[in-house]
């Protein structure tokens, strides 16, 4: 059997990734040589037209992809290595891309966009994730605990929805808060504390 040529390789280091682009760059500029227009899809494999002059350098794909020898770097995989913001990847796009002009052009009005929006949204929940651990784990802590407490308790991390809410909401909102008074009165039961009134 013939070994498959088309591989997922996420073997390379992201600084590897970055100086094997930035030696790309130094061949392969990244504006179309005639017009000085950015180049977009033409520098994906998966988006590259038959017979274009343009060797393509990135992927879409999770991982660094091989195709006959050829290693392509996963666009991804660099992008979610910065600690940024979605929507402001200033340093990201100026040592990928040189310039934001190019970012915004590839991020905005491309074919990869909707790809992009998908990259943001998982840098979005990955961010989220970490600020929620860091506050569970300061909410352990005596001396900051009661602040990050309270932000769990609150749902103050949450975002706020404009309107009346839904019924389901509602229904739900109400089974959270008798499972927290239900636990709230087991607990207290099983410390011998009552309620004065």
């Amino acid at each position: 059997m013939k070994p498959n040529s088309n591989m997922i390789s996420p073997s390379s280091s992201v600084e590897d990734l970055m100086k094997r682009l930035n030696e790309y760059k130094q061949t392969n500029p990244l504006k179309e040589p005639t017009n000085s227009n950015y180049l977009t899809t033409a520098l994906f494999w998966e988006t590259r037209k038959p017979n274009q002059k343009h060797t393509p350098i990135f992927t879409i794909k999770n991982d660094n992809y091989t195709v006959d020898g050829v290693e392509y770097i996963s666009l991804k995989r660099i992008y979610l290595s910065y600690d940024h913001v979605p929507g402001l990847e200033y340093q990201f796009a100026v040592d990928v891309f040189d310039n934001w002009e190019h970012w915004v052009e590839l991020a905005e009005r491309s074919n990869i966009k909707h790809k992009v929006r998908d990259w943001r949204d998982e840098l979005e929940i990955r961010n989220k994730a970490q600020a929620m651990l860091t506050i569970l784990q300061q909410s352990r802590d005596k001396s900051k605990g009661f602040q990050a407490a309270k932000t769990i308790a609150t749902d103050e991390h949450k975002e706020k929805t404009r309107g009346r809410p839904s019924k389901a909401e509602v229904e739900r909102q109400k089974k959270i808060a008798a499972g927290v008074s239900d636990t709230l009165a087991a607990d207290m039961e099983r410390l011998g504390l009552s309620i004065v009134r």
